[in-house]
């Protein structure tokens, strides 16, 4: 020891090193260079200039009788020891510091009980003081006397130390190793033997040992890998040089492998960054960050983390850490949940309720295999967490580069319930701030109360509710907020609350804060502390007067539709009879027609099937017309029209109609009517036939008149002339309380007659749309038992001759006849119904046409290509190819560069206005519907072949 001592000093003494200084004057740096000295059975002791401690060890403090060394660091030793002035050690000790020759002396002491004890102390200088060797030679004799009786014994105790002891030479050979060593390398004792310092891989390694070949001791902590590469510890090694006359003899390493204590210094820390890192980011991210210290501290690289449910049975992950996304795993397994039975061996954490490690994982029999795009699997450790005798999470790493031990598992145990400590603090938050919100935001008035009923909260809604400040009934009785009738209930509700610790329904009458009334729905919930017992109250108030006003409306909405429901069933009863009493008539008659021989029965009994199909036209068109004006989609086809024909003819329809009744039919016509207007002529035809219809059909005796007069009112803009059509009739009259609902749809005037019970309840209300889109108005007037008047004023649009050069409409042969024009037409009729087809063709063929024909559009675009027409009329819906696409293709040149204005006439069964307008954005020219009226199918050819003629001109 005298050996070390000396080497020491003469390390120090030879240092240039600025830092060597800071080590001999600071306690800390001191204690830590020299803390393997604690373990040495001599006593230590470095004591400054100023005679205080600088440094002892154990053994130095047991020989001073103190219990501990660092009760005697900083102390004079002349306070520890006053009796020491003047004694033989004190002066060795000043001749010391004096002169710096060392000093030996030996003295006797009782520091081990009663017994003497012979103590040799050597006394050395050091650079900032002097350094104190004790030996007690009681133990020492003993020690020798053992170390010369049993070599082998001593080698026993080098070989079986846990801290790694070698020994090197003046070359910095390794001349000796004990098996520590040799573990902490991870080599053999035959490849460490003779091996130089300076070839070792650790570059920072070597260069401390071989600074104490030049008698400076060493110092070295950190991550270590061994010779081989294969083996990576962390370890904390001391160099110590022995020197003889101030010269390297040999040195000692004394190294300990201190791997598991820095793990668990760094778990420590990385719970601490978990719980800091939780109340900056979000669960997901702290999970995560949980999971990637996990990988380190385990040097793995997979990292999961799975919530369990309540039932014990279902997973639900929650997290990979960044590296298992990044490198290990591709599939997206994010919120995925299934069922712990269909798992595989990574839950057997589950199953045995604690942490499982897998070292050789591909031999597990009960693997299940992975997803696709998972790296293979060599081993892993997955801990169960546990909060009250429930797993609540597990968290597993993987592929760690060598077997995972038990310190893996404390380290990712502590780890795991780190993580959830914070997660469930996470969650409490949220879920703490998710119902504060909902309680901020809630419709509800919310009301916190004390254990007197003292309000101390309200949510926003609450000052909503009764028009009030927060400073209106905060720290008030919640009886104030009650109409006073109730105040004394509310004491019996809150105190039946108090008494049963229970929730309670009630409804109270409350008063808000302008005087009015409203009576609330309050649910009374106590708060409890952790002993059950109730500290205040809340109050959730609903405020359902609204409510009963909504039953009322949905009571009032409920009246109206099955009042609804009844009108539109009546309506379809009716609309049965009306339909099947013309399908009656027309099946009848034709079945008589074809039985009969004679032309004069025949022209007959097809009269009546004409007068019946018109019938049920008209009923088509009606329910067509409602749909139309439901949906909005009513619109009016202007062009011009002889007001004066159109009401020549309607007079002349419902005068026959009138005499076959027995009634007398009187028109007055002004003579302004017989100008050309431009208008919707089908809608005030429609107008007129309705109102005429009724007035002949509610009339059984006496007279229906139609008056046409230029109306005093005046119209908006100079270019119309107002017109008021009036319809007089000596009827039954409508009473007043029905006058209102005749417009209505699916309603009809109370009537007795069997014959005023026709008709489908919607004429006057599609009549009144049409008034009201024409902007004009209608009007009624009637008295039961005196008839009914009315009357529509309309203003309708002078239209300018001027405009059409060339063109007379004074000749009405011209729109009855294709003969105008001079030619016989060639017309392609493209129609797949055979029916249809043959109607269309004998119609066109009895005026002298030439008519041919195709079954779909693919077919008239063949015939296009091979021939010239002057017409084509094209049904819509058809097989192989529609209407509307053989229309494109015709127009995009596809039949024929001379076809491609070719006039179209779409022919349809179709009356809905949307088909209408896709028919001309596809490039037809018109359109008629089906069946077909003969005057109609002439018209709509005349107008086309019209507008395509002047458009070319």
């Amino acid at each position: 020891m005298a050996y070390l001592a000396e080497g020491w000093t003469a390390g120090n003494r030879m240092s240039t090193d600025p830092q060597a200084h800071k080590h001999s004057t600071d306690p800390d740096s001191i204690a830590r260079q020299f803390q393997f000295l604690d373990t040495l059975r001599c006593g230590f002791q470095i004591i400054g200039p100023d005679w205080r401690y600088v440094y002892l060890n154990q053994m130095a403090a047991e020989q001073s009788r103190h219990s501990s060394a660092s009760d005697l660091i900083g102390r004079s030793i002349l306070e520890v020891f006053p009796e020491i002035q003047g004694s033989p050690v004190y002066q060795a000790m000043q001749a010391v510091m004096d002169s710096g020759e060392p000093q030996r002396l030996s003295y006797r002491s009782r520091y081990k009980g009663d017994q003497d004890r012979f103590l040799e102390l050597e006394i050395l200088r050091m650079e900032h003081g002097i350094l104190v060797h004790s030996i007690d030679r009681n133990d020492y004799i003993q020690i020798e006397s053992a170390r010369e009786l049993s070599e082998e014994r001593h080698r026993l105790f080098f070989e079986n130390s846990s801290i790694g002891i070698l020994h090197y030479d003046a070359e910095g050979n390794i001349t000796d190793v004990n098996a520590a060593i040799i573990a902490i390398f991870g080599s053999s004792r035959e490849s460490l033997l003779g091996l130089n310092i300076h070839s070792l891989p650790d570059k920072k390694f070597a260069a401390e040992v071989i600074k104490s070949l030049q008698g400076i001791p060493g110092y070295y902590c950190d991550e270590y890998t061994s010779y081989t590469g294969q083996h990576t510890a962390f370890i904390e090694a001391h160099w110590l040089p022995l020197l003889k006359d101030g010269q390297f003899v040999s040195g000692v390493g004394i190294v300990q492998d201190i791997t598991t204590e820095r793990l668990h210094q760094r778990a420590r820390q990385a719970q601490f960054d978990i719980a800091n890192y939780a109340n900056q980011h979000t669960l997901n991210a702290t999970l995560i960050k949980a999971l990637d210290l996990a990988e380190e501290l385990t040097r793995s690289t997979i990292g999961f983390f799975h919530f369990l449910e309540d039932d014990q049975e279902t997973l639900s992950l929650q997290a990979w850490s960044t590296n298992t996304t990044a490198t290990m795993c591709t599939a997206d397994g994010s919120d995925s949940h299934y069922p712990v039975s269909r798992a595989g061996v990574w839950v057997d954490c589950i199953h045995q309720r604690k942490a499982v490690i897998h070292n050789d994982y591909q031999s597990l029999p009960h693997k299940k295999g992975l997803p696709e795009g998972h790296a293979p699997i060599i081993r892993e450790l997955v801990v169960p967490i546990f909060r009250q005798d429930k797993i609540v999470a597990i968290l597993g790493v993987g592929n760690k580069p060598d077997y995972y031990d038990e310190k893996d598992v404390k380290i990712l145990e502590d780890l795991a319930n780190m993580a959830w400590e914070s997660i469930a603090r996470r969650r409490a938050e949220a879920e703490k701030m998710a119902i504060a919100t909902m309680v901020e935001q809630s419709t509800a008035a919310v009301i916190r109360m004390d254990m007197h009923g003292t309000i101390t909260y309200t949510n926003p809604y609450t000052l909503q509710l009764f028009g009030c400040e927060a400073r209106d009934v905060l720290f008030r009785d919640y009886g104030s907020l009650l109409e006073p009738a109730h105040r004394a209930e509310n004491r019996s509700q809150i105190q039946s609350v108090m008494d049963s610790g229970k929730d309670h329904n009630c409804q109270m009458l409350h008063r808000k804060f302008d005087g009015s009334s409203f009576r609330g729905q309050v649910r009374l919930m106590p708060l409890l502390d952790s002993d059950r017992s109730v500290y205040g109250y809340t109050c959730v108030l609903i405020d359902t007067s609204r409510e009963m006003e909504y039953q009322a409306e949905l009571e009032m909405a409920r009246s109206k539709a099955e009042s609804a429901n009844k009108a539109k069933t009546e309506f379809l009863a009716q609309m049965s009879h009306e339909i099947r009493t013309p399908m009656n008539a027309i099946l009848g008659m034709t079945d008589l027609a074809l039985q009969s021989t004679s032309a004069d029965q025949i022209r007959e009994y097809l009269g009546i099937v004409r007068e019946s199909g018109e019938h049920l036209m008209q009923l088509i068109s009606d329910i067509l017309d409602i749909s139309k004006i439901e949906r909005g989609q009513m619109m009016l086809d202007s062009r011009k029209f002889n007001l004066a024909r159109l009401l020549e003819h309607i007079s002349r329809l419902y005068s026959y109609t009138a005499e076959r009744k027995g009634l007398v039919f009187q028109s007055s016509i002004t003579p302004e009517a017989s100008n050309i207007f431009k208008g919707d002529e089908m809608r005030l035809r429609q107008i007129l036939i309705n109102l005429l219809g009724n007035a002949i059909k509610f009339t059984d005796t006496g007279v229906v008149r139609l008056i046409v007069s230029r109306d005093a009112q005046a119209c908006r803009t100079p270019d119309r002339v107002p017109f008021l059509f009036e319809v007089h009739d000596t009827g039954c009259g409508i009473p007043d309380d029905q006058q209102s609902l005749i417009f209505q749809k699916f309603q009809q005037g109370d009537n007795t007659s069997g014959d005023r019970n026709s008709g489908s309840g919607l004429g006057l209300s599609i009549v009144k749309e049409i008034v009201t889109l024409m902007e004009g108005q209608i009007k009624l007037e009637s008295e039961p038992g005196q008839g009914s008047r009315f009357e529509v004023r309309l203003c309708l649009e002078r239209y300018d001759l001027s405009l059409e050069e060339g063109t007379s409409d004074s000749d009405p042969a011209q729109l009855e006849h294709l003969a105008a024009f001079d030619q016989r037409l060639k017309i392609l009729i493209v129609e797949d119904n055979p029916i249809n087809l043959q109607i269309a063709s004998k119609v066109l063929e009895k005026h002298g046409h030439d008519i041919a024909s195709a079954m779909n559009g693919e077919e008239a675009l063949q015939a296009l290509r091979q021939s010239v027409y002057d017409l084509v009329i094209m049904d819509i819906e058809m097989p192989v190819m529609n209407g509307l696409a053989a229309t494109r293709h015709i127009r995009a040149g596809d039949a024929g560069e001379r076809n491609r204005l070719i006039p179209i006439i779409a022919m349809t069964a179709h009356a809905v206005i949307d088909i209408q307008r896709e028919a001309i954005q596809a490039g037809m020219n018109d359109y008629i519907t089906k069946p077909i009226q003969i005057s109609s199918f002439h018209e709509s050819i005349m107008h086309t072949l019209h507008l395509i003629r002047n458009t070319a001109s």
